[in-house]
């Protein structure tokens, strides 16, 4: 059987909170978002497809040894972007203003761990960031942005990998494995 499934950082639900209230800065000024639902906010480190079921077990045991010392990290999260960018908006994110390369440090030795398991090396640049909407049509929204943001801070202090149900009224994602990072302290 394959599962649909991806690597992330969670958000602690105070986290979740804090930037839903970052998102209800621009609820009111705009249309046509199609908001993530406040318990799948995550950060996405590697979207994985259609990944044999048996194949799970295996990856979380490589994930494990991979990064066995790897440290828990601060991040912030502020400001409003957009991907591919405000001005042509099809994805709006918060960025992430410290902790961005310990961010892109944890999937680069992931995505070395994943080579073993079949998965090709990506060659992307990765950005990390936090999704909080989709729109169906690009859309200018540089003007809808709030002159600032508040900050959002947290520890990264673990890595999780994901089962993607799509449905109807939106994906659920079901935790299938939890990998911690060493504690700085």
């Amino acid at each position: 059987m394959r599962i649909r499934a991806f690597l992330a950082i969670d958000c602690k639900q105070d986290v979740q909170k804090k930037l839903i209230s970052l998102a209800e800065l621009l609820k009111n000024r705009s249309n046509g978002f199609r908001w993530v639902k406040e318990e799948n906010l995550h950060m996405t480190l590697r979207f994985l497809g259609e990944v044999e079921e048996s194949k799970i077990a295996h990856m979380e045991l490589g994930l494990r040894q991979a990064l066995q010392e790897f440290e828990s990290f601060p991040i912030i999260f502020s400001g409003f972007r957009g991907f591919p960018n405000l001005s042509h908006c099809r994805v709006l994110w918060v960025d992430v203003i410290e902790g961005a390369d310990s961010c892109r440090q944890l999937k680069k030795v992931i995505d070395e761990s994943l080579v073993s398991f079949g998965f090709p090396k990506e060659t992307e640049e990765f950005v990390p960031h936090m999704t909080l909407a989709r729109l169906k049509f690009p859309q200018n929204v540089s003007l809808l942005m709030p002159v600032s943001s508040p900050k959002v801070i947290t520890m990264v202090e673990s890595l999780v990998c994901f089962k993607s149900e799509l449905t109807s009224s939106g994906p659920n994602y079901h935790s299938l494995f939890k990998v911690f990072l060493k504690d700085r302290s």
